[in-house]
């Protein structure tokens, strides 16, 4: 049954990312009283909140009417996963995927079955992208670089309990657990040959540079799809344009599954508009007008389990209505920059997002990767990764000039360089380019201050908080 719902659903919206506007608009529209008359009925939180602020399901009948309800963070779903549960489900007839986002929150979200099976029927929509790159008109093979335990596990073998699956799928398909070092990799990218890796963009970045340091003549996919972690611009640019490798990827998360896609032309990720609303906003929660760089929040117009509507995902991104190239309609996320909750916050109150401090870092010649990680408010440790595997002097210098120029602090300042071989994912087998050791006190919830929660050069356990999206795996 199952297998039949996934393929009906498939075909039944296959040409949906080519619709006209207003009739995408139409069918978001729908699914947004659908799932707030679902939320008004049958969950403790939307109710409150709606009695509270004087509202009835009838008053959100457009996506931009989601803008109403309370701004949600992971710290409200982590401390009462419950109250975001609707009483229609029992636990145990869900699917269960745990998660701790770079927040340092754990979050215990439940997805309905119908959810689960739809999202992986609208998952199709990206295989014309990528297919588009292979030689191969039936089957491809391809090679995961992934945790056992990760959330594609999970999703797989929820599967496999209910539905059927793909004939010969393992002579298709290799997994190699991301703990392997990686010359296991390479042995099976030999033996197998995989028109497509799968991995995290952090991993993909370091498997590249360590096929290039050591010279190794072997069969390249044709294909990287990455996710989970970011990839940096200069990272994608070199395995494109030294390897002749397309590299893809999709926008995902625990909480919404399969938000967005990359098309062909990959000028940013077409949004998924019948699973989820996006909005960008701003500092004070206002929604800000397509162009204007802010914080994603979604609304999960699918997931019936735990019901999540204006909720704060965390990355900073643009929203993009203008026509794409590709022909396809579908609104597009642009300039996602990670995570807006990674922020290095300086003693004169300001906050420098990430991608300010990369950006900056990545323009010193030799630097291939950084991470930085604020151990005090005025203290910092650079690591350094250069592209010859020794961090030379004069990149020494210039990327803690770089990193000094980033955050333009008047004041005083430590950073200490470390010149390393390799960063050390955390468990979750991601890598943070910056990390803050910083915990926020009381009176930071105004924006004023905050204390050290780690001793220096120690990155927070990741059992209690995750990367990324607030996804386990890529």
């Amino acid at each position: 049954m199952w297998s039949a719902f996934t393929l009906w659903h498939a075909a039944r919206r296959r040409s949906l990312p080519t619709w006209p506007g207003d009739r995408l608009r139409a069918l978001q529209d729908s699914r947004v009283r659908a799932i707030v008359a679902h939320a008004w009925a049958t969950v403790p939180f939307y109710r409150r909140a709606m009695e509270e602020r004087g509202l009835r399901p009838n008053d959100l009948t457009t996506a931009a009417d989601l803008a109403r309800l309370p701004l949600l963070s992971g710290e409200q779903l982590s401390s009462d996963p419950w109250a975001f549960f609707s009483s229609r489900y029992r636990p145990s007839t869900t699917l269960e995927l745990p998660t701790s986002g770079s927040t340092g929150h754990f979050k215990r979200i439940f997805h309905n079955p119908v959810a689960v099976f739809v999202a992986s029927a609208h998952c199709r929509r990206f295989a014309p992208v990528f297919r588009a790159f292979l030689d191969a008109t039936n089957g491809y093979r391809e090679l995961s670089v992934a945790r056992s335990d990760g959330t594609s596990a999970a999703i797989a073998e929820f599967f496999h309990h209910r539905a059927l699956t793909r004939p010969r799928l393992s002579q298709y398909r290799r997994i190699v657990p991301i703990s392997a070092p990686f010359e296991d990799v390479i042995t099976e990218m030999r033996a197998w040959r995989p028109d497509i890796l799968n991995v995290f963009g952090s991993y993909a970045g370091a498997l590249f540079r360590y096929i290039e340091e050591r010279g190794l003549d072997l069969p390249l996919p044709k294909v990287v799809l990455f996710g989970g972690d970011a990839m940096t611009p200069q990272e994608r640019a070199r395995i494109e344009r030294d390897h002749g490798v397309v590299v893809l990827s999709t926008y995902q998360a625990c909480e919404c599954l399969f938000i967005g896609f990359e098309c062909e032309h990959r000028q940013g990720f077409h949004i998924n508009v019948d699973d989820v609303a996006v909005r960008i906003a701003g500092p004070s929660g206002q929604s800000l007008p397509p162009g204007k760089r802010g914080t994603v929040v979604i609304s999960n117009l699918l997931n019936r389990a735990t019901v999540l509507l204006n909720y704060r995902l965390g990355d900073a991104a643009r929203l993009d209505v203008s026509p794409c190239p590709c022909g396809r309609t579908l609104p597009r996320l642009v300039s996602l920059d990670g995570r807006s909750d990674d922020l290095v916050q300086l003693p004169d109150g300001r906050s420098v997002h990430e991608s300010i401090i990369l950006s900056s870092l990545y323009s010193v010649p030799g630097v291939a990767r950084v991470q930085v990680v604020q151990e005090q408010p005025r203290s910092f440790l650079l690591r350094v990764i250069d592209n010859r595997g020794a961090l030379h002097e004069q990149v020494h210098r210039e990327a803690e000039h770089a990193l000094r120029r980033a955050l333009a602090f008047a004041g005083e300042l430590s950073i200490r360089t470390e010149c390393v071989r390799t960063i050390t994912a955390e468990p979750s087998g991601k890598i943070k380019s910056v990390v803050s050791l910083l915990r926020p006190t009381t009176s930071d919830r105004a924006g004023l201050r905050y204390t050290s929660r780690g001793h220096a050069g120690e990155v927070p356990d990741a059992t209690a908080q995750g990367i990324n999206r607030e996804s386990d795996d890529g």
